[in-house]
Parts: structure tokens; sequence; C-alpha cells
């Protein structure tokens, strides 16, 4: 088994939820998690993997002027290096994600 399967044994999704999150707004592990769980599933690294996706969804709400909230990481991305996290609204992940045609 792998780092990676160990990883999505254990921490999808409840593990990789931040419990400071503000109603309304998603991190982008719940998104995955809450819309597309296997996607996680399919990642050889759902930790590291995603940290572009937190970064650029930082960017686009910045563009937009979408409030931004920076919460800490839950301890299984803080092991892996993540200190913090971006949550937005969830408008801003469909940006992130776009739907497939």
């Amino acid at each position: 088994m792998n780092a990676a399967s160990s990883v999505n044994d254990t921490t999808i999704p409840a593990v990789l939820l931040s419990p400071a999150i503000p109603a309304g707004y998603e991190t982008a592990w719940s998104f995955l998690a809450r819309t597309e769980p296997w996607v996680l599933d399919l990642m050889d690294d759902p930790v590291q993997g995603l940290v572009v996706d937190d970064r650029k969804a930082r960017r686009l709400a910045t563009e937009a002027a979408v409030p931004v909230v920076t919460v800490a990481a839950p301890d299984v991305l803080r092991a892996a290096g993540v200190e913090d996290v971006t949550a937005v609204p969830a408008a801003v992940w469909h940006d992130v994600y776009p739907a497939n045609p």
C-alpha cells in the first residue's frame, strides 16, 4: 500500500475537513469531498494534490473581490506541511473545478 492509499483509507473525507470554516464557505478538500469524493480516491496524493487549487481559489476570489477566509489546516494537512487553507464560497470552487461538458 502506498502513502496515498493510507491517506485515502483514513482521511477521506472527515479528517480533511477544517472545523473552523464559516457557513457557506468550503476548502478544496471539503468541496471535493462533498461534490466528487471519488476524485480524492483516484488522486496519488489528495493532500498535496489540492494545494495548487487552494491557491488558485484564493487568487480567483481576490480578483473578484469575494471574501476569502484563511483557516488553520486540519492535522493531516499540517503533517504534510500545509499550515493553512483557503475557504471561499462554493461558487468560487465551481470556477476552479468547472463542470465537464
